[in-house]
């Protein structure tokens, strides 16, 4: 089965994130609202030159992203491997035990030997936690179950070493919009996102976090 997606994710200006989710909800495609509001952590990993923050900030067609992620204070806790190849979004998913976030000799070797497979688990060992990333997350379903949409707000960053506060990006609206969709509807999505007057972005929460913290 092939795993991989389309994400098209889109700048919003003065409309906010209640202005997005009226959108939605009077599409045509007739979006429902699913799951409840969560509020999404993510440590991203990165080599110590920061070559996956550059790969993406040059736009490479095929990189990598590793990052911790859970809900809430501590739900569901596990290990992502975002993939990209040209416009198509790939993810491997490994649950990993509970492990203390303030070390970080202490998270890697602790993920080491967390049963990951080998591929993730020697990948590990040339990364360092870099950045945190947090924001409030809300679903949305077309009636079709074509498409799917979230809406992040109150989006923050902080450095992994130190005690550097949370911080939001300058001049920028903290609310995302992304639509994720399967391998053969990308001229419906075409279609469903041309009604909608946001402009389309290659946004990053990674290296707008990494620009934001440590440049």
């Amino acid at each position: 089965m092939d795993l991989r997606r389309y994400e098209r994710k889109f700048v919003v200006g003065a409309v906010g994130a209640a202005g997005v989710r009226t959108h939605i909800r009077l599409h045509s495609a007739l979006f429902s609202e699913i799951y409840h509001e969560r509020v999404v952590h993510s440590l991203y990993f990165d080599t110590p030159d920061f070559r996956f923050f550059h790969d993406n900030r040059e736009g490479l067609s095929v990189r990598t992203k590793i990052r911790l992620r859970w809900y809430g204070e501590d739900e569901d806790l596990h290990l992502e491997e975002k993939y990209r190849d040209g416009p198509l979004v790939g993810k491997a998913r490994h649950e990993v035990p509970p492990l203390p976030l303030e070390d970080a000799r202490t998270v890697v070797t602790t993920l080491e030997a967390a049963g990951l497979p080998d591929r993730i688990r020697l990948a590990l060992r040339g990364l360092h936690p870099a950045l945190f990333v947090r924001y409030r997350r809300r679903y949305f379903l077309s009636a079709d179950h074509r498409f799917r949409a979230t809406v992040d707000e109150d989006v923050s960053y902080r450095a992994f070493e130190g005690s550097s506060p949370w911080q939001r990006p300058f001049g920028l609206e903290s609310t995302i919009l992304e639509l994720k969709y399967g391998l053969d509807d990308d001229a419906a999505a075409a279609r469903l996102t041309g009604v909608w007057p946001f402009r389309l972005s290659r946004n990053s929460k990674y290296v707008t976090g990494i620009e934001r913290v440590y440049v």
